[in-house]
């Protein structure tokens, strides 16, 4: 070979193998824990300069990808300093907690795409919450939720809320994976979460995944904070209404640790103090347990206990008393046989109780009482290879209802003691869910199936006789459904993208209410033979822009349909009625509308802008004469605005401004006379709309300069609510006066009152 050839050819075959070595691409793997107590840290975002290569950690701190050699990259997360830095192919990263709270950064082109297909539609920025206006200084994620798109609420002061023309009862309500059915305290002025426990909270109301199930509109999911494998830590508030701590302490320094958040109301103390004494008896109060144990006897293996208790008491004067509450617990293990393969297996139970009495007077004595527990055994298998995220699960449930059970307190009593039906059902349910990612497009599909079943004990009855009986455990009735879920996003350009979900929900369990207002007395029943499941189908279509480094921008146009949706029928006898399931009727539903949101998350200024204009719609035999009727939830325009405005180091203000259209509700619009008694007429349900409800509320938070040089940290937040007290109506009560004459009485609730509350850690 000519000797110019020759060098010709062996300088290109050089440069091949520069180029291949240029190019060589590396599976990086590892864990990203806090520096100071060694826990995971979930969810952190890794991503080189250009946002190509990157990826999320998971819930439990580790992540996997693959990626050319030499590439430096950057890891963040909310809470921590940001760090940059190069990687091995296995390695473990500590992040520095913040000294003071960073900003949320959320950059779509640095989005890995198991974080675009696994990301929540709503994520509450909690440390956010803290400097915003809040009832009485009670932060409150649940107030946070009833400002996001595409969710509305009745009233102030409920802690209820309603998604894309679901009801209350069709929200997925989880802490640690353990669902509770009732989340208010003080009749819904606060809600279960207390604030020093959580972690995070995200909002499901789309592209929902496979892992969740038995509602149809939304999933709520709160993670609590696990205890510092580190150092003891303390922090807690006091404000108007009630105070709070959390204590957390190491007991064997990176293996085991323990937490204990408690929070107490002191309503009823100051009443028995002040008020009058004929009035020391009319008192309400409400108290929180919730204690964890978290275990790390090795490097693959993680152990989480904990339990709850809540209750709240009130009673009036004459001793007529209400009390509710929940009592959670649950164990979980995970144990990873590899960075990219882990299971996740455990055990929870859930408890709702309510309980009113009336001792006072013989002849009225009775007590009320209702109850719904569930037990759960699940098992999760997760694995990450290639380009692909597979998840698959087993959840066996077994749920006990006592819907109603009604005793005399005294021998003189008017009231006749009586059970509705006890109910017992299992539920078993897989799933599957696969997330692929190529360039531009990221696509997840999942899909889940349940079996549930009504199981004995049962009383088989025709015409108020019992007919036959079958035994325990034996199977009444048996539903089946599969339930396929579909996310599908592409980012045509950078900072921009394009999305579209399908999810067909499946719903066997129905809170039975008598009122626009969810209350803590509402009854759940299962599906059975005359009640069947409910469910929905939801389509989504929509885009989401990051116009810079602090704006984004989203907008989602949603379409749903209900099916076997639950209401009474009308003129149903809802009070001391044996036959009460017998009066449900269930029909048609539909949800329909467009969300618009603002983000601003970087710089002095941040906060967030929704708009939300929606309809629900129900059509039902046997109620409202079988005409469709808008639902008292149904509020077309619905607009929410919060902001937070840093001055300096010491000072920051916030406000929030809601404005809602008035709710339907139903008021008698003549009367009549029937065999000497006068009766009111009500044309259709849902006849009238309230005003619209709208409010602003404003605050200021305090910290001293002396947190900056020493571990003990405070600061005050002080606050106006409704300030230009607006008389917003919570409901309207129909009565008649001494002639006859119909009288509508107007009920509002919180004029403008002042917000204080004091925070600190340590």
């Amino acid at each position: 070979m000519n000797p110019m050839l020759r060098l010709f050819f062996c300088l290109f075959c050089f440069s091949l193998s520069l180029s291949g070595y240029a190019q060589k691409i590396l599976q990086y793997e590892g864990q990203l824990i806090d520096a100071e107590n060694n826990t995971p840290i979930p969810f952190a975002l890794i991503a080189d300069q250009h946002g190509k290569y990157g990826g999320i950690s998971d819930e439990n701190g580790n992540f996997s990808f693959k990626a050319p050699a030499g590439i430096v990259f950057t890891f963040s997360s909310v809470g921590y300093k940001t760090t940059s830095s190069p990687l091995q192919a296995s390695q473990t990263i500590s992040l520095i907690p913040a000294a003071k709270q960073l900003e949320n950064v959320m950059i779509l082109a640095n989005e890995s795409p198991e974080k675009i297909l696994e990301r929540a539609d709503k994520t509450i920025q909690l440390e956010e919450l803290k400097s915003l206006p809040q009832f009485l200084g009670e932060t409150d994620i649940i107030k946070n939720i009833q400002m996001q798109a595409g969710v509305s609420t009745v009233s102030e002061g409920t802690s209820s809320f309603f998604v894309r023309g679901g009801s209350a009862d069709q929200n997925l309500i989880l802490l640690d994976g353990v669902p509770i059915y009732e989340v208010s305290h003080l009749f819904g002025i606060v809600s279960v979460f207390n604030q020093d426990m959580l972690s995070s909270s995200d909002l499901y109301t789309g592209g929902i995944p496979a892992r969740y199930g038995s509602r149809l509109s939304s999933v709520l999911d709160a993670k609590t904070k696990k205890p510092d494998l580190h150092q003891l830590n303390i922090s807690g508030g006091v404000g108007l209404l009630s105070s709070r701590i959390n204590v957390e302490s190491p007991i064997i320094k990176e293996k085991l640790s323990v937490s204990i958040s408690g929070r107490r109301s002191y309503i009823d103390y100051f009443q028995k103090q002040l008020a009058p004494e004929e009035a020391k008896r009319n008192f309400i109060y409400f108290g929180d347990l919730y204690g964890q144990i978290y275990f790390r006897p090795s490097e693959k293996d993680q152990i989480h206990i904990s339990v709850y208790y809540g209750r709240d008491q009130f009673t009036s004067i004459d001793n007529f008393s209400f009390s509710w509450g929940n009592k959670l617990a649950q164990i979980n293990w995970d144990h990873y046989f590899h960075k990219n393969f882990y299971i996740k297996t455990g055990a929870n139970f859930s408890e709702f109780g309510f309980q009113m009495n009336n001792p006072a007077d013989p002849q009225l004595a009775f007590l009320w009482e209702n109850q719904v527990q569930n037990t759960q055994l699940f098992s999760e298998m997760n694995w990450k290879y290639s380009k692909s995220d597979l998840q698959i699960g087993l959840q066996a449930n077994y749920s006990h209802y006592r819907p109603g059970e009604i005793s005399p307190l005294s021998t003189f009593s008017q009231f006749l003691e009586f059970n509705l039906p006890q109910y017992h059902n299992t539920e078993y349910s897989i799933y599957i869910q696969e997330n692929y990612s190529w360039d531009k497009l990221q696509m997840s599909f999942g899909l889940r199936s349940s079996v549930f079943q009504h199981i004995g004990p049962w009383e088989i009855r025709q015409n108020g006789q019992k007919i036959s009986k079958i035994k325990d455990l034996a199977p009444v009735s048996s539903f089946y459904h599969i339930s396929p879920r579909l996310n599908i996003h592409y980012q045509p350009k950078k900072n921009t993208d394009l999305f579209f979900t399908f999810q067909n929900m499946y719903q066997p369990v129905h809170q039975i209410t008598n009122g626009t207002i969810p209350l803590p007395f509402n009854t759940w029943i299962p599906s059975f033979k005359n009640l069947n499941p409910q469910t929905s189908i939801q389509y989504t279509l929509g885009i989401e822009e990051q116009l810079n480094a602090s704006f984004s921008t989203r907008v989602e146009l949603f379409y749903k349909e209900l099916t076997n949706v639950s209401e009474f029928s009308d003129n149903a006898q809802t009070i001391g009625n044996p036959d009460l399931i017998y009066d449900v009727r269930q029909g048609r539903g539909m949800g329909r509308g467009v969300e618009f949101t603002i983000d601003k998350t970087k710089g002095k200024l941040k906060g967030q802008f929704n708009y939300t204009y929606s309809r629900s719609i129900r059509k039902i035999d046997g109620v409202n004469q079988g005409k469709q009727y808008d639902t008292s939830f149904d509020r077309p325009h619905i607009f929410n605005l919060w902001m937070t405005y840093k001055i300096n180091e010491q000072w920051k203000v916030g406000s929030t401004f809601q404005y809602a259209s008035g709710r339907p509700t139903t008021l008698p619009s003549s009367k009549y006379q029937f065999r000497g008694y006068a009766l009111n007429y009500f044309p259709q349900r849902n006849n009238y709309r309230m005003p619209d409800f709208h409010r602003l509320d404003l605050s200021a938070t305090w910290t001293p300069k002396s947190n900056q040089d020493r571990r003990f940290k405070s600061s005050l937040t002080m606050g106006v609510y409704n300030v230009y007290n607006r008389k917003n109506l919570f409901t309207i009560m129909a009565s008649n006066d001494p002639s006859g004459k119909a009288v509508f009485k107007q009920v509002y609730l919180f004029p403008v009152m002042p917000t204080l509350s004091y925070n600190f850690e340590f």
